[in-house]
């Protein structure tokens, strides 16, 4: 009697747990989209560290990790997509994340292990990019010539497949669907959010998008003008200098001193690249549609994406659509730099957590907590938690101590 209620017990527990999936290619045959041509698949249990925990311990990961690569025919591009699923389904917790890159990199295997190790499935690609080779060198075929399929690739359509690589990866695995899909990314990856948002509002039911680049069309070459102009000065000048040719600029007229030219190269780019990596489309109306959430944030301290783009995207968002706040809010985080950094209080550990309130309980963030440094005092390595506000409402100082959250309110 004893051995079979230890047996009895067994079986339970492996019932509660889970049995783990063969993860072979085998579960995943069906994994294709009708618009590409799956040239290798690979699939393995991988176990890897993700991080270290507060308390220095590693947390380590055993998972099944597909990776397919395909190609678009015609097109002449190969385009990586890594899938992360839990190994069991007792760990899956129903849900599927996609986390976003940075800069020019679309994603890499490490963008699944942070949502696996939480529960998700998840996915990333490469954006069918060159990840040795410069932008310079893989976006162009010759010498004037754009490899427009690869810019394509890197700003939509990969980023599109991969979620749904991802999601039709998940069903095969598991044999059912998902309850819930989400993406979390800032910089390049909040454009990305809102590239998914705007072009592809069915693939995800919460957004989260920080410090968005979908201003890419022009920010990128407003910021390469200076180096260009000192290239073609053959010159390059001093900070004191900068400061006054800054200062003489402000007061100058483009028109007398022939920069209007500045305005020819800029006004070209943006024709020629708007279409395919501009993400600032103010029309939602398929998001809301949908159902689904955007959760936008910009740090105000941001040097790099300039929060008063943001800004002027969410303005014209408001006078777009109807009942904006249902389907997307804004915050801003004063004294936070690009997605991390400076000293305001950043909500970058609440934003998931803020998203799926939202979607799933009905829960609208009317502001958001947001950590930082704690201001003055002899302790270095306080903090205060305060309450941002949704914009157009400012955070405003009312009370007598500024690491009281209770000290502030929005105005």
């Amino acid at each position: 009697m004893a051995s079979l209620l230890y047996l009895a017990g067994g079986l339970l527990s492996l019932a509660t747990l889970g049995v783990a999936k063969k993860c072979t290619c085998g579960d995943f045959s069906g994994l294709t989209l009708p618009n590409i041509e799956v040239l290798s698949l690979d699939v393995a249990v991988n176990r890897t560290t993700v991080a270290e925990s507060p308390g220095g311990h590693s947390t380590s990961v055993r998972f099944c990790q597909v990776s397919i690569q395909y190609t678009h025919p015609g097109q002449n591009d190969a385009i990586t997509t890594w899938i992360g699923l839990p190994l069991r389904e007792a760990e899956w917790n129903g849900r599927f994340l996609m986390e976003g890159g940075g800069g020019w990199q679309a994603g890499s295997p490490r963008n699944v292990l942070g949502p696996v190790s939480n529960g998700y499935t998840s996915s990333s690609t490469d954006g069918g990019l060159n990840t040795t080779a410069t932008a310079a060198e893989w976006g162009m075929v010759s010498e004037g010539n754009v490899n427009w399929p690869a810019i394509i690739d890197f700003s939509s359509v990969a980023l599109d497949e991969a979620a749904r690589l991802g999601k039709l990866a998940t069903e095969l695995y598991f044999g059912k669907g998902l309850e819930y899909s989400y993406w979390s990314g800032c910089s390049t990856g909040g454009r990305r959010g809102h590239m998914m948002a705007q072009r592809y509002p069915e693939n995800f039911d919460g957004i989260v998008a920080g410090c968005p680049a979908f201003n890419w069309h022009r920010f990128v070459m407003a910021e390469v003008w200076p180096p260009l102009l000192a290239q073609f000065l053959d010159t390059r000048p001093p900070s004191c200098v900068l400061d006054a040719f800054t200062a003489a600029a402000i007061e100058a007229c483009d028109e007398l001193d022939g920069v209007g030219n500045v305005d020819r190269f800029f006004l070209q780019g943006v024709d020629e690249y708007t279409s395919v990596i501009g993400t600032d489309n103010p029309d939602l109306t398929g998001l809301r549609k949908a159902g689904g959430k955007v959760l936008a944030w910009h740090g105000l301290a941001d040097t790099l994406i300039f929060p008063n783009g943001t800004i002027d995207y969410y303005e014209r968002v408001v006078e777009a659509n109807k009942n904006v706040s249902d389907y997307y809010r804004f915050f801003l985080a004063p004294g936070v730099g690009h997605c991390s950094g400076g000293s305001g209080p950043n909500p970058s550990a609440y934003l998931l957590d803020t998203v799926r309130a939202w979607v799933e309980n009905g829960i609208a963030p009317e502001t958001l907590p947001g950590t930082g440094a704690a201001v003055a005092g002899t302790n270095k390595t306080a903090t205060r938690t305060l309450q941002l506000c949704r914009y157009p409402s400012v955070l405003t100082y009312v009370g007598a101590d500024p690491n009281d959250s209770a000290s502030f309110t929005c105005v």
